[in-house]
């Protein structure tokens, strides 16, 4: 498995303990790695991919009363949690961390917060 995720372009190093159950990527600057393609090289080694856990920048947007995260490449996140922005956060670029559930849809992923932090603008 470690190999499998490891060469997914975009991935700077992958630790993996089946005994517990996880994968631990770390990505290089700029990737375009998303939780669909990392759960899909998981499902191809025969396994059930669960709760991510994750860490990313992106751009605050709100939409029809919602809070979303634009990052980099394209990937958006459904914002859910205690923690959605302060007040005129739109567009304002911010780090979260957060659980991604297990997405048996095809729309756009959740990422419930743990914790939202102000972010520079994007540029690196």
């Amino acid at each position: 498995m470690r190999v499998a995720v490891g060469r997914l372009e975009g991935v700077d190093s992958a630790r993996v303990s089946l005994d517990s159950g996880f994968v631990d990527l770390v990505l290089t600057p700029g990737n375009r790695v998303t939780v669909a393609t990392v759960r899909e090289a998981i499902r191809h080694q025969g396994f059930t991919p669960e709760l991510a856990t994750v860490r990313v920048r992106g751009r605050l947007v709100r939409e029809e009363g919602r809070w979303y995260l634009v990052v980099p490449g394209g990937a958006t996140f459904r914002l859910e949690g205690p923690e959605r922005g302060p007040p005129g956060a739109v567009g304002q670029w911010v780090i979260v961390a957060g659980t991604v559930p297990a997405n048996l849809g095809t729309g756009v992923p959740v990422l419930r917060i743990r914790e939202l932090l102000p972010s520079d603008d994007g540029r690196r």
